[in-house]
């Protein structure tokens, strides 16, 4: 999803006034392969196979390196002063898709190992603890401050993205 909201969002700003989104440049890639990545991990949480999980990393490489690649060009092109100067700046959508690829492929990276029992030294079924072998109740895991904050992150995200895209009011720099 963060790839989705970074592709969308500002790539590059000029002066404050004037923003590019991705989707003018490389970021309809990002954007295609991020969506094609949320249905791939969406099929990975109906289905006990892992090639789910190996073909969104892989999809998150493919993302990271196009976002790396769009960050050199832009970087190269952009001339030192104008950068000094806040004049021409590259844009918290380019930030955000890099961050999200990475968490993308490093998050199908630690699932696999969780579930291939590697890190319990054991194969646990996924509704099952660990500890008691009882029904993990999933309404207790969704109100841990973690879920929590990763949901109110989320719709600050979003927030921030459509007042951008709606109104041209950009929240960061």
């Amino acid at each position: 999803m963060v790839v989705i909201v970074g592709s969308v969002a500002p790539w590059f700003t000029a002066a404050a006034f004037f923003s590019v989104p991705g989707t003018q440049s490389v970021g309809k890639y990002t954007l295609a392969l991020g969506g094609i990545a949320a249905v791939v991990l969406l099929i990975k949480a109906a289905t006990p196979s892992r090639w789910p999980l190996v073909a969104a990393a892989v999809i998150g490489i493919v993302c990271l390196l196009t976002a790396v690649v769009a960050l050199i060009k832009a970087s190269s092109l952009i001339p030192a002063e104008d950068q000094q100067n806040g004049i021409v700046s590259i844009g918290w959508g380019l930030w955000m898709t890099l961050v999200g690829t990475v968490l993308l492929v490093v998050g199908c990276i630690v699932a696999e190992i969780v579930a291939s029992g590697a890190i319990l030294g054991t194969d646990v079924e996924p509704s099952q603890s660990a500890v008691d072998d009882v029904p993990i109740d999933w309404t207790d895991r969704a109100t841990t401050p973690f879920f929590i904050v990763a949901i109110a992150f989320g719709g600050l995200v979003a927030i921030a993205v459509w007042l951008d895209l709606l109104f041209g009011v950009t929240l960061l720099p």
